[in-house]
Order: structure tokens, then C-alpha cells, then sequence
């Protein structure tokens, strides 16, 4: 059985209750944190990440392993937001936070500019620490040795892409849904039932913290330009207009279901 081991999910105080319940927890804590950064930038518009990096864990709600690192540090180079998984594939070591920086003498410097990111990538380690669902599943896709491009293919240009134009030509917005959906039959006809649904379930879980953590980057953002005096702040799109994040995961539900459906009837 793989479990996630303590150091990297929340006890059980947190981390229960139904998902549209979890993500408002998710919400909470995340807003709590940042109510706690936000005032390091208010002077001059920036903070040192050794400032950030101390403010951001000893803000956390319990004492967990996260590594807030400058991009280019990070393990994932220009990806955050990650967990770090073991040699034996069956719980993770810590999470990796990437935040983009400027060296300013000897130290990191980090321009509000960048909060928002940093919000999103947050939401992402929030959700994991959460949903421990989140990171087993995460496990069992490399246990089953499926994070290849073949799968990325799949999630890359019908899910999470904007524009849905790549190598399965969806170039027509009006039918992007029904298309991803046919594409995504036709990639996963031939897959064993269990990479099938451990994949779809990756997709799943990806799709709702992405739709959590674009939605926080957005409200972060909206509140920072009226009422804290950010007003330099570019100001942020509504995510869902572009990604369609709770169709797709209508979608994928679909898939599961059928999948599993398919599989008791033989």
C-alpha cells in the first residue's frame, strides 16, 4: 500500500470533509499565509527570499517540508509547485516551491511581480497536502512507470492548453470539448485498465488544483490591486474562459466511469 508519510500532508484536523469543503480549506490556508507575506512587500515592492522563505514556513499551519527555492535551483528548473518523490516510490521527501528572483548583492530579490505565481504554485502544495489521494495516485503513476510522453501527449494538448492546437489539430474553439474527449478515446483504447484509470485520475487531480490554483492567483490579485495599493500588478484573467477546467473534469469523470464499468462486466 503506498502511503504518504507524515511530513508532507496535513493531520487529519485539515485534511477531511467532502473536496468542495477541502478546497475552501485549501483557500483559507493559503490566504492566511499570504496575509502573512504580503506586508514584506509593501515598503518597496520587493522582499529578499531569505525573508520570504522565513515568513512562508513559519506561516505554514503545521510544520511540513517545503523547500522555497529560486527557479533556477529548483529541482523542476522552470516548474514548482512539485512534490519530490523517493527512491522507492512510495511516499515523498518534501515539496519544492520555485519563485523567480534577482540577485541583489549576495541576495535573492523578489519582486511583487511575482506574488502571484507564487500564490498559484501554493495552491498546488496546499492541495497536496490536503488530499493525500492527490500524492498516492501521483506514486502510483510512477510506480506503473507511465509519466512518459505518450501520456503528457494527451494531457498537455487536450487539457491543460489554452489554445488546444498541437498534434491532434483542435483548432476549432466550438468544439474543443467534444473533441478532447474523442482524442482521449482513441489515445487511451488500447491501455490496461489500471494505467488507464490511474492516468485519468492524474488528469482528474491536476485539473481541479489547476482550476484552484488559477482561481486563488486571480482573487490574490484582484485584491491586491484594490486595497493594498498594487495597482502595478497586471491584472489577471478569469482562467475558467479559456480552460473550461470543471468541463473537462466532466469529462474525465466520464472516462473513469466508463472505464470502470467496462472492466466489472467482463
Amino acid at each position: 500500500m503506498i502511503n504518504p508519510i507524515s511530513a508532507i500532508k496535513l493531520s487529519n484536523q485539515y485534511a477531511k470533509g467532502s473536496i468542495a469543503s477541502r478546497i475552501k480549506t485549501s483557500e483559507k490556508l493559503n490566504k492566511d499565509v499570504f496575509q502573512q507575506i504580503i506586508p514584506l512587500f509593501e515598503k518597496r515592492g520587493s522582499c529578499f527570499l531569505s525573508d520570504l522563505k522565513a515568513r512562508y514556513e513559519s506561516s505554514m499551519p503545521e510544520n511540513k517540508l517545503v523547500q522555497v527555492l529560486p527557479i533556477k535551483q529548483s529541482v523542476y528548473f522552470e516548474q514548482s509547485g512539485y512534490v519530490m518523490l523517493n527512491d522507492d516510490v512510495v511516499a515523498a521527501d518534501c515539496y519544492i516551491l520555485g519563485i523567480e528572483s534577482r540577485k541583489k548583492g549576495k541576495k535573492n530579490n523578489i519582486m511583487i511581480k511575482s506574488l502571484p505565481d507564487f500564490v498559484h504554485e501554493s495552491t498546488h502544495i496546499f492541495d497536496y497536502l490536503l488530499n493525500p489521494k492527490y500524492l498516492m495516485n501521483l506514486a502510483k503513476m510512477e510506480k506503473l512507470g507511465i509519466y512518459d510522453k505518450q501520456y503528457y501527449k494527451i494531457y498537455d494538448e487536450l487539457f491543460y492548453n489554452p489554445n488546444h492546437i498541437g498534434d491532434f489539430g483542435l483548432k476549432n474553439q466550438a468544439n474543443i470539448l467534444e473533441q478532447a474527449e474523442i482524442e482521449t478515446r482513441k489515445a487511451l483504447e488500447n491501455i490496461p485498465c489500471e494505467e488507464k484509470i490511474v492516468f485519468l485520475n492524474y488528469m482528474k487531480y491536476s485539473m481541479q488544483t489547476e482550476y484552484n490554483a488559477y482561481d486563488q492567483e486571480y482573487k490574490l490579485v484582484e485584491y491586491l490591486r484594490k486595497t493594498r495599493n498594487f495597482a502595478s500588478l497586471k491584472k489577471c484573467k478569469n482562467c475558467n474562459d479559456y480552460y473550461h477546467f470543471p468541463e473537462k473534469i466532466e469529462i474525465i469523470n466520464k472516462l473513469i466511469k466508463e472505464t470502470i464499468q467496462k472492466e466489472r462486466a467482463k
